[in-house]
């Protein structure tokens, strides 16, 4: 075989062997002269003993295949001189079914456009010049702030909604044509990440609020006839624009002064002021009844109630950097462990209105203003954590823990450390997931999603070894497959997910063959995992600019 129709096998190591092939012409030469009779031959200088069971990786432009095979001939160097015959192996593969030979004849044939796949016909794929284009327009609606047009959803779609069209078009930018020049792959990658902050926002109720009210997305009369909160949302409101609230307190006053001299002018006002408050009911049914001749019958209260003085608060956040310990998130908010979400998010919205570090930025020293901003900080943390129920749970463990701890950790400790770490995964908080899941993996090494993830941590921990992360998780991802694999949990989707964590680990450590290798047993058991796709691409697309 001529060294340009494939690459020369080569052994991994003692038992795995790897067939990169450059075109699908010179695997269907190799199909059908050794593959299709069952077996092939390795030429190799060291061969392995006979029966030794092989993985032959074959590597072509459109996909791999792993299939096993036993060692049934050895050529010695000393006996291919003899018979002036190269030295090597003859292999018989062990499971080259109906189905693998289906998938070699349709890709060799040209019926299908992917070796892995399952008999997927060549398709279109959309133009790259649209994608680019597309992508640039979506990039300069979120740069202006127009989330809305860059989804292009409705400001009032709903979350489930909005993740739905986000994930579309994460699909949509993640597979351009296989010969895209890599600037412009990164270009749509950018755009994906982009794409998935947006998501991000819209998943927060808070945040996405926010950035509603900044905005202009205010939408009462919709919000009202799909039964908000309106309490909550004008603490939202006051928490966002305290002095927009100060100002339409102050047109209230000048028109309920004016409700029976002026009463068109007193109507002026309760509009202006509703602009300025629009949540603010009381200040809508006062208007309705200015509007209608009823003055003097109706007197609205504040649009927000007159401040603290200014000197009491400095008073407060100085106690509260004196204080030597400080105060655990039930104290911080004055709830007790058991407060529903209704009291904690009444407690939140009054406090953070109260130590606001932009309604107090004129009125104290900057000293004062540092300690409204950690006050802040540690408000918003509350706030986060017994939102949580899983969170909150844990955190009640944490500063409330139990008198006589249980002679024996159970599979629930291990189960509620595993959620813990989902939840400090989705933060970003490598160090603590990590911990939470060598707990779990401590109380059940035998469950291999408590490994693969504990594996997943270390690596993405930047601040943990590097070298223990990348052997150790090597191990434990590896047996975590291979447990899923004949024990279960027999979920395709998964062990895609962990075969996707063991290529970037070779990605890690340069291995980009390994990596490829498992990016694409990846995709063959979840093809819509895009993180993989992506990852196999730019892999593909530095190896052609070399």
């Amino acid at each position: 075989m001529t060294s340009h129709v494939r690459k020369h096998p080569r052994f991994i190591d003692e038992r795995q062997v790897e067939v990169e092939f450059g075109s699908r012409e010179a695997l269907k030469e190799v199909w059908t002269v050794d593959i299709s009779k069952g077996g092939m031959f390795i030429r190799t200088e060291s061969a392995p003993p006979f029966g030794t069971r092989l993985s032959i990786h074959f590597a072509t432009p459109g996909g791999v295949i792993d299939l096993e095979a036993d060692v049934v001939h050895v050529v010695t160097p000393e006996a291919a001189a003899s018979f002036n015959q190269p030295p090597g192996i003859g292999v018989q593969f062990v499971d080259l079914d109906d189905a693998v030979r289906s998938k070699f004849e349709a890709y060799v044939d040209g019926v299908a456009a992917r070796l892995s796949a399952e008999l997927e016909t060549d398709r279109e794929y959309e133009p790259l010049d649209v994608l680019i284009a597309d992508g640039r327009r979506i990039m300069d609606a979120l740069s202006s702030s127009r989330l809305y047009d860059a989804l292009g959803v409705e400001p009032g779609a709903s979350r489930d909604e909005i993740e739905l069209r986000v994930q579309t078009m994460c699909e949509r930018f993640s597979d351009p044509p296989p010969d895209s020049p890599p600037p412009k792959v990164a270009r749509l990658e950018q755009v994906v990440r982009q794409l998935e902050r947006a998501s991000e926002l819209v998943a927060n109720p808070l945040r996405r609020l926010h950035y509603d009210f900044h905005h202009g997305h205010l939408r009462v009369d919709e919000r009202r006839a799909a039964g908000e909160d309106f309490a909550h949302l004008r603490d939202v409101w006051a928490q966002a624009f305290p002095e927009k609230v100060d100002r339409a307190k102050a047109l209230v006053e000048q028109a309920i002064a004016l409700a029976r001299a002026a009463p068109a002018r007193c109507e002026e006002l309760a509009l202006a002021a509703i602009e300025q408050d629009p949540f603010n009911e009381e200040l809508r049914a006062a208007y309705t009844a200015w509007s209608q001749g009823q003055a003097a019958q109706t007197t609205p209260a504040p649009a927000q109630q007159a401040p603290t003085p200014v000197d009491a608060i400095v008073q407060e956040l100085q106690a509260f950097a004196a204080k030597a310990t400080k105060p655990n998130h039930f104290e911080l908010l004055g709830v007790a462990q058991d407060a529903d979400a209704e009291t904690v998010n009444k407690a939140f919205f009054d406090r953070a209105r109260r130590y606001h570090p932009d309604t107090l930025r004129a009125h104290v020293a900057p000293e004062i203003l540092a300690l409204a901003v950690e006050l802040q900080a540690a408000l918003n943390d509350a706030y986060r954590t017994l939102n949580h129920p899983a969170a909150r749970a844990a955190y009640i463990q944490k500063i409330e823990p139990k008198r006589a701890a249980p002679s024996k950790q159970t599979e629930s400790d291990a189960l509620m450390a595993f959620e813990m770490a989902k939840v400090h995964l989705r933060k970003g908080a490598a160090p603590e997931a990590r911990a939470e899941l060598e707990r779990a993996h401590t109380i059940n090494p035998k469950d291999p999603q408590y490994a693969a993830f504990y594996a997943w941590s270390m690596i993405m921990d930047k601040n943990f070894d590097r070298a223990t992360a990348l052997s150790k998780g090597r191990e434990l991802l590896e047996e975590a497959i291979e447990t899923a694999r004949r024990d279960g949990p027999k979920d395709p989707i998964l062990i895609g997910q962990w075969h996707y964590y063991l290529g970037r680990l070779h990605r890690d450590k340069d291995e980009m063959d390994l990596a490829v290798t498992n990016y694409d047993k990846a995709l063959a058991l979840n093809p819509h995992l895009r993180e993989a796709r992506m990852e196999k691409r730019v892999i593909e697309m530095r190896r052609k600019s070399r």
